[in-house]
């Protein structure tokens, strides 16, 4: 199954629905935390520069400030030692379903 889009409404309330992942080891390492759930640009390329000023400046309530997209993600977002400033991350969808949770996610409303 690939990877669809969500609406804005969609990505805002599945990021409410995992902030308990909150703090938990990422894919099982307890070595790397999760360290938020985030709506993100769908596209490869918005979603690369997202990332990138995550792990830069981390969550600001700006981050999707100049996105002119109608298509969200939301990403499960993880950090190891903070010394070497590597973000790792994974879409929620993906995540769900390697790690077990049992969550119906939203169809993106295409008119």
């Amino acid at each position: 199954m690939g990877s669809r889009p969500f609406t804005l409404q969609q990505a805002t309330n599945i990021t409410k629905d995992f902030k308990y992942l909150v703090g938990q080891p990422f894919k099982g390492d307890p070595d790397v935390t999760i360290q938020n759930i985030l709506i993100s640009p769908f596209d490869e390329e918005n979603k690369g520069v997202f990332v990138q000023n995550y792990r830069k400046f981390g969550s600001r309530p700006d981050e999707l400030d100049g996105y002119v997209g109608h298509f969200y993600d939301v990403l499960v977002l993880a950090r190891g030692d903070a010394a070497d400033n590597k973000i790792e991350y994974e879409h929620i969808r993906a995540y769900a379903r390697e790690n077990g949770h049992s969550y119906v996610f939203p169809e993106y409303p295409f008119n």
